[in-house]
């Protein structure tokens, strides 16, 4: 489990490998993560902070958010999966999150929309509903009427 803090500085840090990452071949991050921080990054090179560095990477890359998998031992060649394709098309993790949320939210406003429309509909259907044998006993009235209008002004004719 990585600590808050550290994830924090750790999504950052994934924000911008993603971004740079390639779409459909593997990536190897040590280039990327030396750009990004300034200094050389090798799991192999003993040192402790950078072999964590890459585990806690590793686990948010690859389990927590799922955007990417590693191929190879020593967490450095990376694959993206559809959902870090999706992420790095949209700007990042965070703009992917954003993204998200305000999926999230339309979407619950659509459902509210959807809910209030039903209920004004089932109101609608019952109005019908009560209306309706009255609206058509009085046309049948009217053309029943009309009709016999009909007849005795033929009947008067002749």
């Amino acid at each position: 489990m990585i600590h808050p803090t550290k994830m924090n500085h750790i999504e950052e840090l994934m924000d911008k490998v993603i971004i740079q990452m390639n779409d459909y071949t593997e990536t190897d991050i040590y280039p990327i993560l030396t750009k990004i921080l300034g200094y050389e990054i090798s799991y192999y090179h003993g040192n402790i902070d950078h072999n964590k560095l890459l585990t806690d990477f590793d686990e948010l890359i690859s389990e927590t958010y799922n955007y990417a998998s590693s191929t190879t031992q020593g967490y450095q060649f990376y694959k993206l999966t559809e959902k870090g394709k999706e992420a790095k098309k949209v700007g990042g993790h965070f703009s992917y999150l954003k993204k998200i949320e305000e999926k999230a939210i339309s979407d619950k406003e659509r459902q509210m929309l959807n809910d209030e429309k039903l209920k004004y509909d089932v109101k609608n259907a019952k109005r019908i509903f009560k209306t309706y044998w009255w609206t058509f006993g009085i046309s049948i009235l009217g053309f029943l009427l009309a009709l016999g209008k009909i007849i005795c002004d033929i009947l008067k004719a002749k």
